[in-house]
């Protein structure tokens, strides 16, 4: 039985135009997004239906599905089995890695891909400045953009922040005036986080630039150093009050901090292996909070935590293998000849490391924006692009008639 020529193909143009508006859309409308991201779904769908190839999928992804059988096992032993099943959900998120794999196939698409979401993440910047500039900066009205939180909101300018901070000082194919438009997003972008006084970013994106300097670029250091003795003399009163409160133990949320600990290792204690439940952490707070606190909090602001007290130690153990492989496969594109694909490669590894930093006081893992774009800038290295296009037919007819001419 033979079959007709499909209308559209996963990598079909209008397919990579829908795919393209999504990841614009990320920090402007999370309905949107889902929706254009579902109908990539459907596509994906539909191929592999017509038995249409798949790219091989990084070793992480087996990780990843392990990862979601624990959950679906998480769910069946649940506190609460209703709400469990309603946030599964998010692991049909792991698709898209199959869907950028197949879409992003050519270096134009990638491009187009980098060039949309930093000019996303800069108009987004750029609002967030706006309302700092009318409303001030405050903690009691913190800046989130178009997104649900804060934390989003700077989660989002940070994973872009420093992305595109490593791509950009490592590639060489970036002439003004580009390179120059691409710097003043990067500023626009920094002034933002700075201003959203959200400390686990500010951590997050120290520590992996940091790292990254260190062991990439140590002589910046001596530039590095003498502009933020000057940064920290200009920053407004609220955000360098911010600062100084990282290290306070008397702060407010760094207590709460601490109180989430407890909380998250009892819930653990009594549900080992399997875990309360997934979104259950919130219901179940009150019974297991300490006792020098009243305050109840929806997770527990710390992406292992809150698997282990949520999903059991197991789940735990599997998303850890899953960002050691990872990194390990980021860095081992980092080694390719292709100089794009070794610099989008170092790109998302600090970009993964500024992730785990930040995610140790905050519960990113479970914020679906955050995700969105985070699975596009991991799968980047690991696309299509970087396949050699096969040989046309005439191609291949001509080169078996040349080589019967010469004998």
């Amino acid at each position: 039985m033979t079959y007709s020529k499909p209308l559209i193909t996963i990598s079909a143009e209008p397919v990579w135009w829908t795919l393209l508006l999504a990841l614009f859309l990320i920090p402007f409308s999370m309905a949107a997004c889902s929706i254009l991201f579902s109908l990539s779904l459907a596509v994906l769908l539909y191929a592999v239906l017509r038995g249409e190839p798949l790219a091989r999928p990084p070793a992480y992804v087996f990780w990843l599905a392990a990862y979601a059988a624990l959950t679906l096992i998480s769910t069946a032993f649940s506190r609460s089995p209703l709400s469990s099943l309603t946030d599964n959900r998010e692991l049909l998120v792991f698709l898209l890695i199959p869907v950028f794999q197949k879409i992003i196939n050519t270096p134009r698409r990638l491009r187009t891909g980098l060039a949309a979401i930093l000019i996303s993440a800069a108009l987004s910047a750029a609002t967030g400045i706006a309302t700092a500039a009318i409303s001030g900066i405050s903690l009691d009205h913190r800046i989130r953009g178009f997104t649900s939180h804060w934390m989003t909101w700077s989660g989002l300018l940070m994973m872009v922040f420093v992305f595109f901070t490593v791509w950009i000082t490592q590639t060489h194919e970036l002439r003004p005036p580009r390179l120059y438009a691409h710097a003043a997003a990067l500023v626009l972008i920094l002034a933002a986080i700075l201003f959203s006084l959200t400390r686990s970013m500010w951590v997050g994106l120290a520590v992996s630039l940091g790292f990254y300097i260190i062991v990439k670029r140590p002589r910046v250091l001596w530039g590095i150093i003498p502009l933020i003795v000057i940064t920290w003399f200009l920053l407004p009163q609220s955000v360098s009050n911010r600062v100084r409160s990282v290290l306070d133990p008397s702060d407010p949320t760094n207590r709460d901090r601490i109180h989430m600990v407890y909380t998250g290792w009892r819930i653990f204690l009594d549900h080992p292996l399997t875990g309360s439940g997934p979104n259950t952490i919130k219901a179940l707070y009150p019974q297991y909070r300490h006792p020098d606190t009243d305050q109840d909090n929806p997770h527990l602001h710390n992406n292992f935590l809150q698997i282990l007290a949520e999903r059991g130690l197991p789940a735990a153990f599997v998303l850890l293998c899953f960002f050691i492989s990872l990194l390990l496969s980021l860095h081992k594109c980092r080694q390719k000849d292709n100089p794009l694909q070794r610099h989008v490669a170092a790109g998302a590894f600090f970009m993964v490391i500024a992730f785990l930093v930040a995610g140790m006081f905050e519960y990113n893992w479970g914020d679906t924006e955050i995700q969105f774009l985070f699975l596009f800038l991991i799968t980047l290295p690991s696309t299509t692009a970087w396949v050699p296009d096969a040989p046309a037919p005439s191609q291949l007819r001509s080169s078996h008639d040349l080589t019967q001419a010469s004998g």
